[in-house]
């Protein structure tokens, strides 16, 4: 009953341990995405600037230089956030690829091993 006793323990195997390991190596993928976007930073950081523009002040009041500084910085705000909006997206473009991806090898993880009894049998059955 040795052959038995290995069929028993690989389903037990393959049904409870292994779809565990596969759901934490689902899991990780979805982990990497998430950091490899940084999308926790860029949320905190999605309306700064790029860079900000700063110089040395001089005595006295420049309105041309305050607004000119006041210009760059408005505009590096927008670049910077329509910077940080494309990634944020691809980010989670590429979050819900991963999720629908994932979908289909957990259930051919599941059938797999089915569909090759049946097919084992129907092989059998087919040359008897």
């Amino acid at each position: 009953m040795g052959a038995l006793d290995f069929i028993a323990d690989y389903f037990a195997w393959h049904y409870s341990e292994a779809i565990k390991d596969l759901l934490e190596i689902e899991k990780n993928f979805m982990r990497f995405a998430y950091h490899l976007f940084s999308m926790p930073l860029l949320f905190k950081t999605l309306f700064a600037p790029i860079f900000r523009l700063n110089e040395k002040r001089k005595l006295g009041f420049d309105l041309e230089a305050a607004s000119e500084r006041f210009i760059v910085n408005t505009i590096m705000r927008i670049v910077g956030f329509f910077v940080r909006l494309i990634f944020l997206v691809l980010g989670a473009i590429i979050e819900i690829i991963l999720a629908f991806i994932s979908i289909p090898i957990l259930l051919f993880w599941l059938l797999a091993p089915m569909a090759a009894i049946i097919l084992f049998f129907a092989a059998l059955f087919y040359l008897i």
